[in-house]
């Protein structure tokens, strides 16, 4: 059987929160590369229409959302092989299995087509800039709300609620803070729909 679509990068986190029965992910923000002059952009339904200071011919291809609604995506995770008594297969990080504790894990940008376990198909995507996000569309995301956490800094006795935006602003700064990307920058994103074809 050939199997077709295009690859997809979660973390072992998002993963468990696609998988989560309950009010599960079912949105991913993804930056856009490279990131234009907003000042220069027009939208249309979403979709960078309209570009100033690139070369002629270019920024059509550059601000391109690599995804398109009816995209069929495979999930790539971190996982490993195991040996079993039907032969060689598969495991998975997210998956809590009686191998998670061997730290053998192999990273999901290495994951074959064969051993990807999760599909989606893509319902909507659209240009929006990172801090548009809502506390609804964070749920999305599939950030877990947290207990109220101690701050150590503002006394012993002091709690501070968390919400899914500001779980969110966490999440986006441990993948993009580094890069230049921080939720203080507001970059501009893809905001990609999806559901999970089981």
């Amino acid at each position: 059987m050939i199997m077709t679509g295009k690859p997809i990068l979660f973390s072992t986190p998002m993963v468990r929160a696609i998988l989560r029965g309950e009010s599960p992910k079912t949105v991913t923000r993804r930056l856009v590369v490279p990131q234009p002059d907003i000042r220069s952009c027009r939208f249309v339904d979403g979709i960078i229409e309209e570009y100033r200071g690139y070369p002629a011919g270019h920024a059509d291809i550059l601000h391109r959302s690599p995804y398109k609604p009816g995209d069929r995506l495979w999930v790539r995770e971190a996982w490993q092989h195991i040996e079993g008594a039907s032969g060689r297969g598969y495991e998975y990080k997210a998956g809590g299995g009686a191998h998670n504790d061997t730290g053998k894990w192999r990273y999901s940008i290495h994951m074959p087509r064969a051993a990807s376990r999760i599909t989606l198909e893509v319902a909507s995507v659209r240009a929006e800039r990172l801090r548009d996000i809502t506390e609804e569309d964070a749920r999305a995301e599939g950030v877990e709300l947290y207990a109220p956490r101690l701050e150590s800094e503002a006394g012993a006795n002091a709690w501070r609620a968390t919400t899914p935006r500001t779980k969110f602003c966490s999440l986006w700064d441990s993948l993009y803070a580094r890069r230049g990307f921080g939720w203080d920058t507001n970059p501009l994103v893809w905001r990609v729909q999806f559901r999970r074809v089981k």
